[in-house]
């Protein structure tokens, strides 16, 4: 069941355009408590790691062979820079740039999404998409990006074509205001989900996020480190149906050992759904394995 399930998803976000947007406002020149580096520092070596995990060869299969990049900062649309295998992403973005001022973001996002529809329609390129935002707070313009992002939704929202993935960089992002935020726009998605957000201190793997932001298929979704944190306001957003609440504690004194490692230590990791039920995915923080719980959920819970 597990293999079949991981075949799905591998193949659900292989083959794809992705884009990178990275915040390049003035939070990112702060350095936080107990790092050496700021920010701007710091995310070349994450997103170096991202992109050379993306390009990875599993089995014959990619998410992509090269990024479109944009810098954001003023209320400008950002400039673009194409980074491959073969180019350095730190000295072509991060050594040749630096913080500016602003964090606005709607005018790249949509230069984005101009580019991709324009190179989908051309037989070389994918048809889906990732884009994957790095920033360390809320955008300026953020009620425009809310906006563009429920408008995809609405045009997108019963497939996967496009995913927007945010991800948190340093310790302001996980305040709770920003995390408020972040909530409020994804619980305001109405079909499937094409906004998804999460914290580079949080984040097990890109390959894992990616993965998780093609499975949400509901809106059973608060990272477990967030409804630790902040569980007032979670109870805010996250509001189950009656009847998934009665599943959930019928089994609420069930433990989910790893089977490989026995560890109890596990976070969510998306669905396994089919026509009838889906079940709950468990990732162990331990060993890294994939597993699912013993009990099932209805696929309209």
């Amino acid at each position: 069941m597990i293999s079949e399930m991981k075949k799905t998803t591998c193949h659900s976000i292989y083959n794809r355009q992705v884009y990178i947007l990275i915040d390049q406002g003035s939070g990112m020149d702060k350095t936080d408590p107990g790092k050496s580096l700021s920010r701007w520092e710091l995310i070349a070596e994450n997103v170096q790691g991202d992109m050379n995990n993306m390009m990875r060869d599993r089995a014959g299969h990619k998410v992509c062979d090269e990024f479109s990049i944009y810098l954001f900062s003023r209320n400008r649309v950002g400039r673009k820079i194409t980074v491959d295998k073969h180019s350095s992403f730190r000295r072509n973005v991060i050594e040749e740039n630096y913080p500016d001022t602003n964090r606005f973001i709607t005018r790249t996002l949509e230069s984005c999404l101009q580019d991709w529809q324009q190179r989908s329609q051309q037989k070389k390129y994918a048809e889906k998409a990732f884009i994957v935002i790095y920033t360390s707070g809320i955008f300026d313009d953020f009620k425009k990006f809310n906006k563009r992002v429920l408008e995809l939704n609405n045009n997108f929202g019963d497939s996967d074509a496009i995913k927007i993935i945010v991800i948190g960089v340093g310790g302001d992002f996980e305040e709770s205001h920003v995390i408020s935020s972040m909530l409020k726009l994804y619980f305001s998605q109405k079909k499937s989900y094409v906004f998804f957000f999460e914290s580079t201190s949080q984040m097990t793997g890109i390959i894992d996020l990616l993965e998780t932001s093609i499975n949400i298929t509901t809106g059973d979704f608060i990272p477990q480190w967030i409804r630790n944190r902040y569980p007032d306001l979670c109870r805010q957003y996250n509001q189950p149906n009656p009847e998934h609440s009665k599943s959930i504690s019928r089994n609420k004194q069930k433990i989910h050992k790893c089977p490989r490692c026995g560890s109890q230590n596990s976070i969510k990791n998306g669905y396994l759904v089919n026509k009838n039920e889906r079940k709950q995915r468990l990732k162990c923080k331990d060993c890294g394995r994939n597993y699912l719980e013993k009990y099932n959920k209805n696929v309209d819970s």
